[in-house]
């Protein structure tokens, strides 16, 4: 009897060792998405390989990634986005149009996100850009 019972406790623990990874991983996504959504992101810089650009400060470049899965830029550009991760990733692909009706596709690797900051990547023609943005609300 106490063989069984210890069989069936192991079996138990076994199985929600996997319900609690994947509930984990999912919540790691959606805290990430709320800290993301609902703000403007303000560019206080970008580097572009050697190069480093400040615009802390200034009236400058701002993105929107607003909860209904839309976003909008200081350039004009409007659209939609999505949420993946890739690799431990968190990623996010923007699908939109510029003021002149041109399509401006980009993919982001989020570096890392806190509650007024953030830090994306792009890479664009084998170049890693990253950027570094503040939230002032």
């Amino acid at each position: 009897m106490k063989r069984i019972l210890n069989i069936y406790l192991v079996t138990i623990l076994w199985i929600s060792s996997f319900a609690c990874t994947k509930q984990v991983e999912n919540a790691d996504l959606v805290v990430a998405q709320n800290m993301i959504q609902d703000k403007t992101w303000y560019l206080d810089y970008y580097i572009n390989g050697s190069q480093q650009k400040t615009y802390t400060g200034q009236a400058t470049y701002f993105i929107n990634f607003l909860k209904n899965l839309t976003t909008k830029d200081s350039d004009g550009v409007t659209g939609t986005y999505s949420f993946s991760v890739n690799n431990n990733n968190l990623l996010v692909h923007v699908m939109g149009k510029t003021n002149a009706s041109a399509n401006a596709e980009y993919f982001y690797t989020v570096e890392s996100i806190g509650q007024k900051y953030m830090v994306m990547s792009v890479i664009i023609n084998g170049t890693t850009i990253k950027y570094y943005y503040s939230s002032r609300d």
